[in-house]
């Protein structure tokens, strides 16, 4: 890697410490420029700086870009996501372009995905799975992609954009479900027995008139407040969820289907 973009000051320290180490990337653009006035390092630069020498490369010849897009491969080495080995241990995967759109429509057509979905990224940009429900896919559907600001906002943004698809990690399945446990500590009475007695239980044991107060009580309007409902298909990336945990989402009639059938591809690097 000679070439390497950052967000802000941490992650332009943790690069140039690589780089101090004896590892590239030579050259390092940043986007936040806030506590950086002052670095003089050797191949530091904003990102307006490119993009200002594109444009101007750009004018000088209108069809170089294109020219260079031309040159590429299907096959051609489009990104590298981190994942998990058997031990633990992480390690990086390269992806082709054709890779990643192979991925992306196995993911699109075991969700049924349409052009009208709607879609809040919530995954890891560096993660694998994010090749398969992530960035690749709107460009197979041509659905909404909403990125959040930061890790923190994804609560607020979903109740915000109310996907109607939803790939979600175990990890962030379970904190939101602590997160409404402690919610309902602080609701009334009647909501917080219903909650106690039944979360975990599966659909089939929340039935008659039981089961339709727990879904009128305390199921839709959770749903509603974790901004999930309108979604109509859902995938679990990752190992499978916790008893408790799956049995809730069931509850709200939520099924987390494992995305298990997509082309792995890729060798570690």
């Amino acid at each position: 890697m000679r070439r390497a973009f950052a967000e802000d000051q941490e992650q332009v320290d943790k690069l140039l410490a690589c780089r101090d180490r004896g590892a590239r990337p030579a050259v390092l653009w940043f986007d936040r420029p806030r506590g950086l006035r002052h670095y003089r390092d050797a191949g530091l630069e904003s990102l307006g700086t490119l993009i200002d020498a594109g444009r101007r490369r750009d004018h000088r010849d209108p069809g170089f870009f294109d020219a260079r897009l031309a040159q590429g491969q299907a096959d051609d080495a489009a990104a590298r996501f981190v994942e998990r080995n058997a031990d633990g241990d992480l390690r990086l995967v390269t992806l082709s372009h054709r890779q990643l759109l192979q991925r992306a429509q196995t993911a699109a057509r075991a969700a049924a995905l349409r052009h009208r979905d709607e879609v809040l990224a919530c995954l890891s940009p560096a993660s694998l799975a994010h090749s398969a429900a992530g960035a690749a896919q709107w460009l197979v559907c041509g659905y909404v992609l909403s990125c959040p600001e930061s890790p923190e906002t994804v609560p607020t943004d979903l109740r915000e954009i109310g996907p109607t698809y939803y790939a979600a990690s175990p990890h962030l399945l379970q904190a939101q479900f602590a997160e409404l446990q402690e919610r309902m500590h602080e609701a009334g009475a009647l909501r917080r027995r219903l909650f106690e007695r039944f979360p975990g239980r599966t659909p089939p044991a929340l039935g008659g008139l039981r089961g339709a107060a727990w879904r009128l009580l305390i199921g839709a309007p959770l749903r509603n407040a974790i901004g999930l409902s309108r979604v109509r298909a859902a995938h679990l990336l990752g190992d499978s969820l916790h008893g408790d945990v799956q049995a809730f989402y069931r509850a709200l009639r939520l099924e987390f289907t494992p995305l298990t059938d997509v082309p792995q591809g890729g060798g570690a690097a």
